[in-house]
């Protein structure tokens, strides 16, 4: 069973990764919008992470055919290898951007 145009995977493996990158997008726009509501207190600071999330977010949001598109590829190959560059790159965002929470909570 075909279970979408380009790939037999029947675990949709590339819609699941697809909507995890999703989550995460919208997980940075929620954060930018709690970052909005310090921009009356701690300016610039304040603002600098609400561009760094949005950054993050539209990161994402460019990314995600080029990803669906490369492991569509990779199942139809039978390999691909996971994409440490996006992963580890997330990660050291959102522990930079969590850092810079914290310490702006503490300056307080």
């Amino acid at each position: 069973m075909n279970a979408r145009p380009g790939h037999t995977d029947e675990g949709l493996q590339p819609e699941r990764t697809l909507l995890a990158w999703g989550r995460t997008l919208l997980a940075m726009l929620v954060a930018s919008l709690f970052f909005l509501r310090w921009t009356p207190h701690h300016g610039g600071f304040a603002g600098g992470l609400i561009g760094l999330t949005l950054l993050v977010a539209l990161l994402i949001w460019v990314s995600q055919q080029h990803r669906y598109q490369h492991r569509v590829a990779g199942i139809n190959a039978a390999c691909f290898p996971a994409d440490v560059r996006a992963v580890m790159g997330l990660g050291a965002m959102v522990t930079l951007i969590g850092a810079a929470a914290i310490w702006i909570t503490l300056a307080a």
